[in-house]
């Protein structure tokens, strides 16, 4: 059976005076993440790591982060028209 999703972890350098931004996307295989919404942005990331939990769940977890910005799950017109939800959780301390 086909994946209708794929997580993708991108690690980005934000320059010489800033540290390393981790961005974490869901996206429908063979789209580019550059055109989704991250569902994790975070930076100081210690232990990052993500896992799928079930076809419709997704972990991430970190022993420390400064988190910017979080989504609980995602959804798009492209996969069930918005019918197919995939819920995502944060763990703390790995």
């Amino acid at each position: 059976m086909k994946k209708k999703t794929a997580a993708i972890h991108v690690v980005k350098n934000c320059g010489a005076t800033t540290g390393f931004a981790h961005q974490i996307y869901i996206v429908v295989p063979g789209t580019k993440y550059a055109d989704a919404n991250p569902i994790f942005v975070a930076d100081k990331v210690d232990n990052l790591a993500v896992a799928w939990l079930g076809e419709r769940a997704l972990e991430i977890s970190y022993d420390s982060a400064r988190i910017f910005n979080f989504t609980n799950f995602w959804q798009s017109s492209e996969v069930d028209n918005f019918e197919y939800v995939i819920k995502v959780t944060l763990r703390e301390g790995t």
